[in-house]
């Protein structure tokens, strides 16, 4: 059985791949980035809602945020909405993701 990692990278092999051990690692950057650190709930979703309408499909978008509700929030808004979130990480108590437009 592959991982989700190992599934993740095999559908976008232009964009993804393996860093040393199983963690993914984007080869392009973003089409844009969302600065949404500092902000409460609602506001990461509706900002990033706002970003994705300016996107064409396929783009990806790269949001920074510090509201730990933000984790959930955009999952569960990325598979409502048909877009994808291919990746996410923390770094210094900073939330990263990365969604693909569906």
């Amino acid at each position: 059985m592959k991982w989700k990692s190992d599934q993740t990278a095999a559908r976008y092999p232009d964009w993804l791949s393996h860093s040393r051990g199983s963690r993914l690692i984007l080869k392009k950057e973003a089409n844009k980035v969302l600065d949404a650190k500092g902000l409460a709930c609602p506001m990461p979703i509706v900002k990033t809602k706002k970003a994705m309408d300016e996107l064409n499909s396929g783009d990806i978008l790269e949001i920074h945020a510090t509201d730990k509700g933000a984790k959930a929030d955009l999952a569960a808004w990325t598979d409502s909405s048909g877009h994808e979130l291919v990746d996410q990480k923390e770094e210094d108590e900073v939330l990263k993701f990365w969604i693909k437009k569906g």
